[in-house]
């Protein structure tokens, strides 16, 4: 198998790697016949987990995974057109487009996820019950960090008046938490049920205290559901018409690959296991996030823009202030 130090092009699903890597190649096609691999740039979010998936389902795909720890290794990336592709949260591309910090960036498909919750012992029911108190938080600037955010303030908080938010990788996360070192504990899916699992281990109760999809409820997504991942293109790519029609694949092998998700848990939990591992040297046990996926704490659905807005657009203002223009959005 790949490790995350070998970038991955594809030949055979998760089992034959790039002569660079020192792993003999089946009958390479030349140059001429071959398109240079769609780069795919994304971080250990649960953009990732269709990603894993597709890679194998559509192994003559020609993909290159880069994988980044967070929002800035994504954006040194897209910016030196490092990348063709990146897979993340929605709202965290509209701030940066905003700010003019990746003008060329454009959202083609939207992750509907639910996926986002702050964990706590049983007696955390609400954000009342941890004012004051530590909360160990991951993905700063990321989808938990911004969501996160934006339901403090919808319910009167000042996010860093109000509360102690500690920002750490999420495996550090896990272990304070663990540890007794926090109130709660911010991480997205499938890391939370692993947390609850390990903390069943260790004879401590943890649960998904607060759903932070709530509260972002509409007719285009439904109530129990958010706009939380994005599946970005690069301009460039979209100006190749040969590069366009490899994005194209993509996203479509993408959008079955996050429906198999949802109907073939087992199966997806443990191509996701072993793309994290591979990747992001991220040990999460593939049946929790089968759990995840089953009891639907995990959903993932990757829709069209064109079929959110102009809902899409209010929640993009509601999370960072300003919804983006009409350039961000891929015709």
């Amino acid at each position: 198998m790949l490790k995350k130090i070998c970038w991955f092009v594809w030949g055979i699903a998760f089992g034959v790697a790039l002569a660079g890597c020192g792993l003999a190649t089946p009958q390479q096609p030349t140059a001429a016949s071959q398109p240079a691999p769609l780069k795919v740039v994304v971080p250990p979010n649960p953009n990732a987990v269709p990603l894993f998936i597709m890679l194998a389902q559509t192994p003559d795909l020609p993909l290159e995974v880069i994988p980044v720890p967070g929002v800035p290794e994504l954006v040194a990336a897209v910016r030196g057109e490092d990348a063709d592709v990146a897979l993340f949260f929605s709202a965290a591309g509209a701030k940066l487009y905003n700010q003019g910090k990746l003008p060329a960036l454009r959202l083609v498909n939207v992750n509907v996820w639910r996926a986002l919750y702050l964990v706590a012992p049983p007696d955390v029911h609400t954000l009342a019950d941890l004012q004051g108190k530590t909360i160990l938080a991951s993905f700063q600037g990321g989808a938990p960090d911004l969501v996160m955010r934006a339901v403090m303030r919808q319910q009167g908080y000042d996010p860093d008046r109000d509360f102690h938010l500690e920002y750490l990788p999420p495996t550090q996360v896990k272990q304070l938490m663990l540890a007794g070192k926090g109130a709660a504990a911010l991480l997205p899916e499938p890391q939370v049920t692993a947390l609850i699992a390990q903390a069943r281990q260790q004879g401590q109760t943890l649960r998904p205290a607060i759903d932070l999809q709530a509260g972002f409820g509409s007719d285009a997504w439904g109530d129990d559901m958010a706009p939380l991942g994005g599946v970005f293109v690069a301009q460039h790519t979209l100006d190749d018409p040969a590069r366009k029609a490899l994005f194209d694949a993509f996203v479509a092998a993408y959008s079955q690959a996050s429906a198999y998700a949802m109907t073939h848990p087992d199966q997806a939990g443990a191509l996701a296991a072993q793309g994290f591992a591979d990747y992001f040297g991220t040990r999460l046990p593939s049946q929790r996030i089968a759990e995840a996926l089953r009891t639907k704490t995990l959903a993932l659905e990757s829709r069209p823009v064109a079929e959110l807005r102009p809902a899409l657009d209010a929640f993009l203002a509601q999370i960072v202030g300003q919804a983006p223009d009409d350039d961000f959005y891929a015709p």
